[in-house]
């Protein structure tokens, strides 16, 4: 919608992560951890529910003291969603690798990310593994609850000149050529006849 609703200065280089809560067990607490690694002062944005308590924890964890600054924003309509996001550079996808059905598929956040065109930080679960060998130059891979590593891969963005701009233009790229429902559909539709015509995959 090329609307500005999040993002003020523009001067900084700006993370977004979402998810329907906020609170610990999600990777924020590597991504804290990691940012204490990371020179570059970024703005952090959150997005999703969450309590006063949880505002707190997170207030207590976060290394604002380093020059990062933190925004936290609630949910929005679908409809909203991906313009919010594009408002931002680099998209979070910090997943776990239990139950196996997390580590085998991947969430909505990171297809998001690259259709908004976001460079994607994103832990190295199978189903993610997969993404990145299709957009290698727009998904970075990290160690799960690894803060060196998630710092490493963040820092690599933000530090190279043109290395930001390059992994997002690879973002769109990727969503253009597969990642997106116009590529997509045509493969479901094919895959369901298929089936109704018990011709297996």
């Amino acid at each position: 919608d090329d609307e500005r609703r999040d993002r003020e200065d523009r001067s900084r280089p700006s993370l977004h992560w979402v998810s329907q809560t906020i609170g610990p067990g999600r990777g924020l607490e590597t991504l804290c951890a990691a940012l204490q690694r990371v020179s570059r002062p970024i703005d952090v944005h959150l997005r999703g529910r969450t309590s006063d308590e949880d505002r707190r924890w997170l207030a207590d964890l976060f290394p604002d003291d380093l020059g990062h600054r933190l925004h936290v924003h609630g949910l929005v309509p679908p409809q909203e969603l991906l313009g919010r996001i594009a408002e931002h550079d680099i998209g979070l996808a910090l997943e776990d690798y239990d139950p196996p059905s997390r580590n085998l598929t991947v969430t909505n956040k990171i297809l998001h990310y690259l259709v908004a065109g976001l460079a994607v930080v994103a832990t190295d679960t199978a189903g993610q593994q997969e993404i990145s060998g299709y957009a290698p130059d727009a998904v970075r891979l990290c160690n799960g609850n690894d803060a060196a590593s998630l710092a490493a891969q963040i820092e690599a963005l933000v530090q190279r000149p043109g290395g930001l701009e390059r992994a997002k233009a690879a973002a769109l790229a990727a969503a253009h050529e597969r990642f997106s429902w116009e590529q997509q559909a045509p493969v479901l539709v094919a895959s369901v006849e298929a089936a109704l015509r018990g011709g297996g995959r």
